[in-house]
């Protein structure tokens, strides 16, 4: 078997930065639901910069795990469900064989 590494762009794999827009439009979607400013996320999770909610809303990094319930929390969602679609955004492959799921 021949293992061939993903293509890469900019030092990030193609494949991984798919992967953070698509969460990042998740949560850009859970913030707006709930009528909140970047700027308050960012002080409700405790963030010292409000950008940092933009780069990941934009799909520039990923929101750390141990923020997950906190911002679950702020934006009015399931702990538990908010971090099953995050790790389904962030690690599909892995998340596939964890929870089951298949497609």
């Amino acid at each position: 078997m021949v293992i061939k590494p993903r293509p890469s762009r900019g030092g990030f794999k193609v494949s991984n930065v798919a992967e953070r827009r698509k969460a990042g439009v998740y949560l850009k979607q859970c913030r707006e639901v709930v009528g909140l400013t970047q700027r308050e996320i960012a002080s409700k999770c405790g963030f010292e910069y409000y950008t940092f909610v933009s780069q990941l809303e934009g799909g520039h990094g990923r929101l750390p795990v141990d923020h997950w319930e906190t911002y679950a929390k702020a934006v009015g969602q399931d702990p538990q469900d908010f971090a099953t679609r995050l790790f389904e955004c962030y690690e599909p492959v892995i998340s596939k064989l964890v929870l089951g799921k298949k497609g």
